[in-house]
């Protein structure tokens, strides 16, 4: 609104030095004339169109009038008419984009999630009382700095605040900002940045869910019986990643499954805007060394744990990876004696629990309330709000990977 204003009040001031001009016997309409066509340049590289456009429409319409001889009384209406077509074009081709942000702000209405998160509330009267709510959980050194780092890269995505941040442009969008913005184009600087708010800003691509695996790639099968020479190399000892790996499988899941630009504009938890549910876009996978060329581990098994939706923990069971809108009406199971044992281990002192033997690996990892997480979630930051829990089998190479004769030599 602002660059509006000072389009405005540079407009009156070109009014009223091309008027005095056109009045001034020794300049007259001539003089006003070349003046308009000399204010075009700097206008245009100062990057006012409207005030380029109004100092050449005054050029061209004073033009007309010295042929046709018009009185210099004349001239204060042939400028002040040069305004007027000049703001009504940019105001017009405004007209488009406003009717864009109409329509998306329908499409991503600020809602509530309350309801949806009610069931909190008695949970978490379990878990501490009132005066301890205010107060973040008490974590071991370890598991706070991870917390910590997790919450910088999330703030490192709104290091940028306009293209390429869903949430900014969200916000802008329900603020009123990107209309201010369309109405402004053309009046300033901000002629740079057409569009601001776009459908391609705050429109994510449909994720499909995706599937348990039912068949690993060339699962290990250590009680397969055969006594030939390439058999024994199919059946090696697979080496048990490191913790490290393990548990950087687990941070990239969930990063993937709470991605903060699926969240959305969170204002507060009745009035959200954009939000998509928590799910998995992709199977986790262990990192690869450069001279590897595939894992030799790999998840076979994959399940979300809910604390507080119910009244013990459980496990959702479901053909797809985790997805939240889908594990709405899914079955549960309880949790077996490891998931049970892991829990309390996980609120304060670990972030992942791994049980390994040399053909399954074992593992839950927590799912912790971040600050992002507290614009919605009532709890306390770090708290945990649930667990993924993981099956982990060895894979054996590819009989393509080596021949019979590398395999007898």
């Amino acid at each position: 609104m602002g660059l509006f204003i000072v389009s405005s009040v540079l407009s009156l001031v070109l009014i009223w030095v091309t008027c005095a001009l056109a009045r001034s016997e020794y300049w007259g309409p001539a003089g006003a004339c070349l003046f308009a066509a000399l204010a075009t340049i700097p206008f245009l590289f100062c990057f006012f169109p409207a005030l380029a456009l109004q100092s050449l429409l005054t050029f061209v319409f004073l033009c007309v009038c010295l042929v046709g001889r018009v009185k210099p009384s004349a001239i204060k209406w042939v400028a002040i008419g040069a305004m007027v077509v000049s703001y009504g074009i940019l105001l017009s081709a405004s007209l488009p984009k406003l009717i864009e942000f109409s329509k998306l702000r329908s499409e991503f209405p600020l809602q509530s999630v309350s309801d949806r998160l009610a069931y909190e509330a008695k949970a978490t009267e379990k878990l501490a009382g009132a005066a301890s709510r205010s107060e973040p959980a008490v974590l071991r050194s370890e598991v706070a700095q991870r917390l910590e780092i997790a919450e910088q890269r999330v703030a490192g995505m709104s290091d940028h605040p306009w293209r390429g941040n869903r949430r900014s442009m969200l916000a802008s969008l329900h603020n009123r900002k990107s209309d201010e913005f369309a109405v402004a184009q053309g009046f300033g600087p901000t002629r740079m940045m057409p569009g601001f708010v776009s459908t391609e800003d705050v429109e994510l691509p449909e994720v499909e869910p995706v599937p348990m695996p039912t068949e690993l790639d060339r699962p290990y099968e250590p009680d397969q019986g055969s006594s030939d020479a390439l058999a024994d190399i199919d059946r090696p000892t697979h080496q048990q990643p490191p913790t490290k790996d393990l548990l950087s499988l687990h941070e990239s899941g969930v990063f993937d499954f709470v991605d903060p630009n699926r969240i959305g504009y969170v204002r507060d938890r009745d009035h959200v805007a954009g939000f998509q549910s928590h799910q998995f876009t992709k199977m986790p996978e262990l990192a690869v060394e450069k001279d590897q060329p595939s894992a030799s581990w790999q998840v076979a098994r994959l399940e979300l744990v809910s604390l507080l939706k119910h009244e013990v923990p459980v496990a959702y069971v479901s053909k797809n990876l985790p997805q939240m809108d889908e594990l709405r009406e899914a079955p549960t199971r309880p949790l077996e004696a490891f998931e049970r044992q892991s829990l309390d281990r996980l609120r304060s002192d670990e972030d992942v629990v791994i049980d390994e033997t040399p053909d399954r690996i074992r593992m839950i990892g927590s799912l912790r309330a971040a600050r992002n997480c507290l614009e919605c979630h009532s709890v306390r930051r770090g708290e945990l709000l649930g667990a993924l829990t993981y099956e982990l089998v060895p894979v054996r190479p590819s009989r393509k990977q080596q021949s019979p004769e590398a395999a007898i030599n």
